[in-house]
């Protein structure tokens, strides 16, 4: 009888200990399979999306709403919207150019071109086409390529697994969670002149990101949270 009282306490506890034991850490190898999965080059005929916006300009808070439509053929168009529903800024795209509209100002770019013109850092850096795919979502074609590669380095924390990479102009952060081995959240930091800002996407479900951030620094930025992303 009282083996019969150890054996039962011995293997709970066996159990417990293989249910609690943390998985092997991944090898960088690992790292771009998990990627080539999260953004995968399927590509679908429309997008429709709704969520939440903040925006901080010098200092000062603004939220509101947004509303995003796109379909194959390139339309594509996001508004802004203030708490009591009054469009205060709008991004359109048609024909392979488009226009920033916001503060009664307007801004046309082609696709293929930078947002020099716009009064924030990153326009310096992404392409109009760029600035589109993170409203959809997504990380920028340039930088989901660097994510399919081996990364430059590796660190197993106790609940996240970091990885990096680094280029000439920037550098890139993942999060990708130890036990689950899903990737969590990818950060951008871009350094080819100050000032630096950055670019942080993450919550990803069914491909796309639901939460996104454009900071240039704890004054100026801005942030989309997603409670709808219908893809057709």
């Amino acid at each position: 009888m009282s083996c019969i009282r150890l054996f039962f306490p011995c293997v709970a506890a066996a159990l417990l200990l293989v249910a609690c034991s943390v998985p092997p850490p991944l090898q960088k190898d690992d790292v771009p399979p998990l990627f080539a999965s999260l953004f995968p080059e399927k590509k679908v005929k429309k997008v429709i999306a709704f969520g939440k916006v903040k925006v901080s300009i010098d200092g000062e808070m603004h939220s509101g709403s947004i509303e995003v439509r796109w379909n194959d053929s390139g339309e594509f168009s996001a508004d802004f919207y203030a708490p009591l529903g009054i469009i205060i800024g709008s991004i359109k795209a048609a024909a392979g150019r488009g226009t920033v509209a916001f503060e009664a100002k307007e801004y046309a770019f082609t696709m293929a071109q930078t947002m020099d013109t716009l009064p924030f850092a990153w326009g310096r850096d992404l392409t109009f086409g760029d600035l589109l795919e993170i409203l959809l979502a997504q990380m920028p074609a340039p930088y989901t390529s660097c994510l399919r590669s081996r990364p430059d380095s590796l660190s197993n924390e106790r609940r996240t697994i970091s990885a990096l990479w680094k280029t000439d102009s920037c550098e890139i952060q993942a999060e990708i969670g130890r036990r689950s081995c899903t990737p969590e959240s990818v950060k951008l930091v871009f350094k080819k002149h100050a000032p630096f800002w950055c670019l942080k996407i993450g919550s990803f479900e069914e491909f796309r990101a639901h939460k996104i951030e454009l900071r240039e620094n704890d004054r100026n930025y801005f942030s989309i949270t997603y409670t709808k992303v219908k893809c057709d």
